[in-house]
């Protein structure tokens, strides 16, 4: 008995052991031009762990080959870093960043006589509300505005008269069919291209182990489970890692 318990004592020491040495402390910084570089969020979200840069963007957290780090601010366009060997293997690594730029419309005032005081010129300027249909009341003046195909399926499927003859034609045809599909493939699209934008190619490649050639095909293969729409919507980025990192190995099941 003494035996067996000293012998599950080295496993679980040797266990241990083998964690320990498949992770360290990463020690890194963060660039970027014109930014705080203070209090940037840096999260291992595939160890649900995070920490914050100091006044020079320097940060410090515990990595093991494969993580993947999302790095937030208000300040910068969010980054998501895959942790592969070769970034596992350097003693200190420099991350650059992208301000977040908000551009706005530039105001030329000379043409206009004015003095360029504000206290001024704000009493002598008459502003006019905008005309549109907001401003004129009309019905249905918030409703979104249309695509192509949901246009040609609205002329499809209205018409007048006692026997509406244009629905009835394009049901008989297969027309109303085809543009309902039509939209329907133009909505998986949209979703498909939303998750594209949002991740990195290293993300599908390393984290997932997905070749290049296959992530469209991966994609839309998670579109046909129901939680993948649910998932984008709500925008919670572990939540929508986990989904994929088991859609990825039932995936590689099916496509050996």
């Amino acid at each position: 008995m003494i035996r067996i318990l000293a012998l599950l004592f080295v496993l679980a020491a040797s266990t241990g052991f083998l964690q320990a040495q498949n992770q360290k402390i990463l020690r890194a910084s963060v660039t970027a031009e014109d930014v705080d570089l203070s209090g940037i969020t840096i999260q291992n979200i595939s160890k649900k762990t995070g920490v914050v840069t100091n006044s020079v963007g320097e940060f410090e957290i515990i990595v093991s080959p494969g993580d993947s780090l999302r790095i937030t601010s208000v300040q910068i366009q969010p980054k998501l870093l895959v942790i592969d060997p070769s970034l596992y293997a350097s003693s200190y690594l420099r991350i650059p960043l992208d301000p977040f730029v908000n551009e706005l419309e530039g105001v030329t005032l000379n043409p206009y006589g004015l003095s360029r005081l504000l206290s001024e010129d704000v009493t002598r300027i008459e502003v006019n509300q905008e005309v549109n249909a907001s401003a004129l009341g009309l019905p249905n003046a918030d409703a979104p505005e249309l695509t192509q195909s949901q246009r040609l399926l609205y002329e499809a499927t209205s018409g007048g008269g006692l026997i509406p003859l244009n629905p009835l034609l394009n049901a008989l045809t297969g027309r109303t069919k085809m543009l309902k599909n039509r939209i329907a493939l133009e909505a998986k699209n949209a979703k498909i291209d939303q998750v594209i934008k949002r991740y990195e190619k290293p993300l599908f490649e390393d984290y997932l182990t997905i070749d290049s050639s296959e992530i469209l095909r991966f994609l839309y293969y998670c579109e046909q489970d129901s939680l993948f729409t649910d998932l984008v919507a709500l925008g919670d980025e572990l939540k929508f890692l986990e989904f994929m990192k088991k859609k990825s190995s039932s995936f590689k099941e099916i496509n050996p």
